[in-house]
C-alpha cells in the first residue's frame, strides 16, 4: 500500500511541475493544473483543515486530492475562472458592485 501511496505522490508532484511550466503559475505556491484544477504547494496542515472544513461547510471549490512532497503538504483542489477579488477591488468597483460582493461573502460565511 506504501508503494502505492509513493508513486501516487510522485505523480501527482509531476504534475505540478509540468503544470508550472506549461500552464504557469497562478502564484508562487499555486499552479493551474489543465482548465479545471490547481496544486497549492507547499501548504502547512492548519492551511488543508480550514479548506477541507470550508470545503465540507460551503459551495465554494473543492479539494480533490492531497500529498505530502518537498517542503510540505500539496492541494489539488477545483479552479474557478477569473480574477481576484484583491484586483477587482482595487481597480475602483461601483458601490452596488461593492455591496453585492460584500452581500455574496457573507453568504458563504453564513454557511460556515
Amino acid at each position: 500500500m506504501m508503494v502505492l501511496q509513493d508513486l501516487k505522490t510522485i505523480i501527482l508532484h509531476t504534475q505540478f511541475r509540468i503544470a508550472r511550466s506549461i500552464f504557469g503559475s497562478l502564484s508562487p505556491t499555486v499552479a493551474k493544473v489543465g482548465r479545471k484544477h490547481v496544486i497549492k504547494g507547499p501548504c502547512q496542515l492548519p492551511e488543508l483543515e480550514a479548506l477541507l472544513y470550508i470545503s465540507e461547510h460551503t459551495t465554494i471549490p473543492r479539494v480533490r486530492c492531497t500529498y505530502n512532497g518537498p517542503g510540505g503538504i500539496y492541494i489539488m483542489m477545483d479552479h474557478i475562472q477569473g480574477t481576484d477579488l484583491e484586483t477587482l477591488w482595487m481597480r475602483g468597483l461601483k458601490p452596488g458592485e461593492k455591496e453585492t460582493i460584500l452581500n455574496d461573502i457573507a453568504a458563504i460565511l453564513t454557511q460556515l
